[in-house]
């Protein structure tokens, strides 16, 4: 290969912690203090990238207290640990809805998300899909905000309004992202209406914009079988960020990194072909607490050496 056509190396540089860190610690109990505390140990921990989230409609208001966004900023300037993407879950069902008037509300929580991280000078907002809350008779138990485990389509024309309905939800906060120069990423989950790199690929050709990017989870992959080098090469410079765990392909499981892994290895080397710039995010949790911070410091040093390997 001649040098001036190859592929920009990888760089341990780019593996990040994700907001699952502060999650398998405290579930929903999120606090400001929390967060603060959350960006000093993942620093502890060896990593350079963060992400927090708004997990709840509720916790909107952590970020607007007195002060909140300065001691958030101060904290990541100190670690040096880099704010890299800021997660709404908040509005993530609302935006799926089949009823407008809480599709409205979702675009809504979607804009004050994009606020937030406007003020904290986050780059990237990720949302997640999820299926219609009115067509979904159980969801998955593994964690809360886990997609539906039990769910219905009324009818081919009911999904086809459904689908238009929800792509035009995005594309209003897209608007809002871009206003901000903000990019939008969307995580494709099991069982909801963007669940694979292809369905990803469908939303991204009717709404057209760069600022439109995918957060891709080898779990929701593992789950969905989808294979996750094929998807990362689909997906090309429209990937954002790759969250890696350990998957079991049966359950919604976030486990830990398996250093023999194979499939993450192949994923891995996906991503120095297509010249990812992005972040690697670990994401683990639903194990016991007192072993969280040894799963995550173990997985940056095997993907650290995963990297590595990839770019010799």
């Amino acid at each position: 290969m001649n040098s001036r056509d190859r592929s920009p190396d990888m760089n341990p540089q780019q593996i990040g912690c994700s907001p699952g860190y502060t999650f398998a610690h405290y579930r929903l109990e999120a606090t400001l203090e929390r967060y603060l505390w959350s960006i000093d140990r993942v620093e502890k921990l060896g990593y350079k990238n963060f992400g927090l989230e708004i997990l709840e409609p509720e916790h909107v208001a952590l970020y607007r207290q007195p002060g909140a966004i300065s001691r958030i900023l101060e904290r990541s300037y100190r670690t040096g640990v880099n704010l890299a993407h800021f997660t709404l879950w908040h509005c993530c069902t609302s935006l799926t809805s089949s009823d407008l008037d809480r599709r409205k509300l979702g675009v809504r929580q979607f804009s004050e998300g994009v606020e937030i991280a406007k003020q904290l000078s986050i780059p990237l907002v990720a949302i997640g899909s999820a299926w219609p809350p009115e067509w979904v008779r159980s969801y998955s138990p593994e964690y809360e905000h886990a997609p539906a485990a039990e769910y219905f389509t009324p009818s081919t024309t009911e999904y086809e309004h459904l689908w238009t309905a929800y792509s035009e939800a995005m594309r209003q906060c897209l608007e809002i992202a871009e206003k901000e120069s903000i990019t939008l990423g969307l995580e494709p989950r099991a069982n909801s209406l963007v669940s694979t790199a292809d369905s990803f690929l469908r939303l991204w050709e009717k709404l057209g914009s760069e600022q439109l990017r995918c957060v891709l989870d080898m779990m929701h992959c593992a789950f969905q079988r989808e294979n996750v080098p094929v998807a990362i090469k689909k997906l090309g410079p429209r990937l954002a960020i790759l969250q890696v765990c350990g998957t079991d392909g049966r359950t919604l499981n976030h486990l830990p990194l398996d250093p023999e892994d194979v499939g993450l290895k192949r994923a891995i080397a996906s991503l120095a072909e297509i010249g990812f710039t992005g972040t690697v995010d670990i994401e683990l949790y639903g194990m016991p607490v007192e072993i969280v911070d040894d799963c995550y410091r173990n997985a940056r040093e095997i993907l650290e050496r995963h990297i590595m390997g990839s770019t010799c």
